[in-house]
């Protein structure tokens, strides 16, 4: 899913610093290292740090990857009223300090104590503690409502990418669409070249189901779009069939 991103006239919100949390409501919802609560206004310099960086918005967009306008905040405003589901990410200050070890590209494993690991690992090992607060967003629409079919937006700022919190989010997201949101499905399309994101998506459990062919134009060739989904059906086959393979091991 492509998401306008923006900011409205930056003098009438605070600036965004780096590693400078600003004040936030309390948190909708927290998973071991996230938590993630409501948008508001001052969100918009955040935003427009997010959606100002190439590394970010390039893989995500289907569109020009140019820098915002300043008029886009009200058009991403409207957007989130109109979302089911709508959140900033960010990550609990009590893992500021913490090492964490990285899991192959998704990082979804963390240790404080580095030193009881052996020296093959400890290369796998990064600080936190200069890490920005503020991680990503996160967004789920649904266009037929009778249909109960929500697409799915993500984004995270690169400091925060391959350290395994977009697989911890939406490991609590997707059963949390389908028990409490009463969505029967949830879809996605991402570019055949954005690995990463098609990886993250996979091991969660959405399966590629069609493909557009020459839908991007990008670095002066065409690239192709996946459309990508999960069903309620499946996904908790998919938890059910888990659990008995850790009970058999």
């Amino acid at each position: 899913m492509e998401l306008p991103f923006g900011s409205h006239c930056l003098s009438h919100f605070p600036s965004y610093v780096p590693g400078m949390p600003a004040p936030s409501p309390p948190p909708f919802k927290t998973t071991t290292r996230l938590q993630i609560r409501a948008f508001q206004d001052n969100d918009a310099a955040f935003w427009l740090h997010l959606r100002g960086q190439k590394s970010v918005l390039q893989p995500a967009t289907f569109g020009y990857a140019v820098p915002p306008a300043l008029n886009m905040w009200e058009t991403w405003r409207k957007l989130i009223d109109e979302a089911l589901f709508a959140g900033i990410i960010e990550v609990k200050g009590d893992f500021s300090g913490l090492v964490k070890r990285l899991e192959e590209d998704e990082g979804v494993a963390w240790d404080p104590a580095p030193e009881q690991q052996d020296e093959r690992g400890k290369e796998k090992y990064m600080e936190w503690a200069s890490r920005s607060h503020p991680a990503g967003i996160i967004l789920l629409r649904v266009h037929i409502p009778k249909n109960r079919d929500a697409e799915l937006g993500m984004m995270f700022s690169p400091e925060w990418q391959g350290l395994g919190l977009g697989i911890e989010l939406l490991r609590w997201l997707i059963p949390h669409a389908f028990d409490q949101l009463g969505m029967h499905r949830l879809s996605l399309t991402v570019k055949v070249s954005n690995e990463r994101a098609r990886r993250l998506y996979e091991k969660v459990g959405f399966v590629l189901e069609g493909r557009r062919k020459a839908a991007v134009w990008e670095d002066g060739r065409w690239e192709d779009i996946l459309e990508m989904g999960i069903v309620a059906e499946e996904f908790w086959e998919r938890c059910h069939v888990e659990k008995e393979r850790a009970r058999e091991e």
